[in-house]
């Protein structure tokens, strides 16, 4: 429950810095993931298993996963924001829940999507593949309007400078919703 908990606060926290609603701070996540992890605590691969990196007392990182025979999937992570998000926290807890992993069997691990620099200390990318099948010709006109939004978004996350200003947009539009 605590890493659960401090997860919570540490996702609100980042999401909120980056002008994102936090998903997971929904009643329904809240419910789901601690119904995954409940209904299956004390199994050898359990449906959702929390692991935290402590400094002292205090939980500096969480990391949200599952394992299904010798194959871990990582969901989320969360770090500490202020001094200690100076230093490569999920990194380090990564490093450490991998040994343990190992230990219990795990011989494959899936990162997800994202890039993010700790992705490729432990695995090489693989390509993905977006796939939108329509069967109607509202359906047709729907998957061009996303295809389209995909394609915009790749490319402003590939350009330094529109990303910093979409990042800036981002926030600031946040900010007005939520009254900061």
């Amino acid at each position: 429950q605590r890493q659960h908990d401090t997860f919570l606060a540490q996702r609100a926290a980042r999401f909120a810095e980056m002008g994102i609603h936090n998903v997971f701070g929904d009643a329904a996540f809240i419910r789901f993931f601690r119904l995954l992890a409940q209904q299956s605590f004390g199994e050898a691969r359990p449906a959702l298993v929390f692991h935290a990196l402590y400094a002292g007392d205090t939980i500096v990182a969480t990391s949200c996963g599952t394992a299904v025979g010798n194959h871990h999937s990582h969901y989320i992570n969360s770090i500490a924001s202020g001094e200690a998000a100076r230093f490569s926290l999920i990194g380090v807890l990564l490093a450490r829940l991998f040994d343990e992993l190992v230990g219990d069997g795990i011989t494959s691990l899936d990162m997800g999507t994202g890039d993010f620099a700790y992705k490729t200390e432990w695995t090489a990318p693989v390509p993905l593949f977006h796939s939108l099948l329509a069967t109607t010709t509202r359906g047709r006109l729907v998957r061009q309007m996303i295809a389209i939004g995909s394609s915009g978004k790749r490319f402003i996350k590939q350009n330094p400078t529109l990303w910093k200003w979409a990042q800036a947009a981002r926030r600031l539009l946040y900010r007005l919703r939520h009254g900061g």
